[in-house]
């Protein structure tokens, strides 16, 4: 393990491998330990480097109100994270909100991406733009977000992971947690309580900047994960150039975690299969 002093904050990060570069990066309410399962397994072909967002353990926590928390300012600071660690190319692989970062980092820096994994990233206001699947963005702030909010502000932090964990995975999935993940759920607490204070943090995506994306992407479903994570991946599927889709079977939202071994023979399979060669072909 290491850290990295940028963007006015400290990022720790642990890198196994030699060979292309690969970038882990978690979504809500995880750090850099949600890729346990993967860093081994994947250094055995790449230069695998999985690092803790801002405010996620153990990076300091947000002192204030942090508005403008946000995917473009995660994007900053994975920019900031390949420029210390002097990668110039990088196959991003994000999970949740961390493939929301990276689809975004990746639609300004085409250049730096040889190709994107993404787990079914979050991007909520893509569906209030559909008659069929508005409702399920509002079912969303109701079930999953403002309860999250709610608890914040009445101080109860469990509750307010409860609240989202439940609001993501189905009900009673923070009740079915092992004692260790509860235990990483709540060191992540405080980048939760950010999150959901920020008018940003599901900030709006705009197609052109995705239909641009001529890399080869791979868009990860969980067979257990709620509907509304599919139509987002509809969605990508739709306006990227050269999409492929897999179904991660008896998984749910964190399919990295609930099956690893079909996940990472999926990622693997796909990252080996882009040399430099066709990822340049296909730009």
């Amino acid at each position: 393990m290491a850290r990295l002093e940028i963007n006015g904050t400290t990022f720790d990060y642990e890198e196994r491998g030699k060979g292309t570069p690969v970038l882990l990066i978690h979504g809500t309410l995880e750090d850099r330990r949600s890729w346990t399962q993967q860093l081994e397994p994947f250094s055995k072909s790449f230069r695998t480097i999985a690092y803790s967002r801002r405010y996620h353990f153990p990076n300091p926590v947000p002192c204030g109100d942090e508005t403008d928390y946000s995917p473009t300012l995660h994007a900053r600071d994975l920019g900031a994270v390949l420029d210390s660690l002097k990668v110039e190319q990088a196959h991003l692989i994000g999970a949740s909100y961390g493939a929301y970062v990276a689809l975004v980092y990746a639609s300004h820096h085409l250049e730096r991406v040889a190709s994107l994994v993404l787990g079914e990233p979050p991007i909520v206001p893509w569906l209030r733009k559909n008659p069929e699947t508005a409702p399920m963005a509002d079912a969303f702030y109701e079930h999953a977000w403002e309860p999250v909010a709610e608890a914040f502000q009445c101080g109860k932090t469990e509750a307010a992971v409860e609240a989202f964990v439940d609001g993501v995975s189905g009900k009673g999935a923070f009740a079915r947690t092992s004692p260790r993940t509860r235990e990483i759920l709540m060191q992540n607490a405080p980048a939760l309580r950010v999150e959901v204070q920020s008018p940003e943090y599901f900030q709006p995506l705009a197609d052109e900047l995705v239909r641009q994306l001529t890399i080869p992407v791979l868009l990860l479903g969980g067979e257990n994960s709620p509907v509304h994570f599919g139509k987002i991946l509809d969605r990508l599927e739709t306006l990227l150039p050269h999409p492929t889709r897999v179904l991660i079977p008896n998984a749910g939202h964190a399919m990295n975690l609930w099956n690893a071994p079909f996940y990472n023979e999926t990622v693997l399979n796909f990252c080996a299969g882009w040399n430099e060669s066709s990822v340049n072909t296909a730009r």
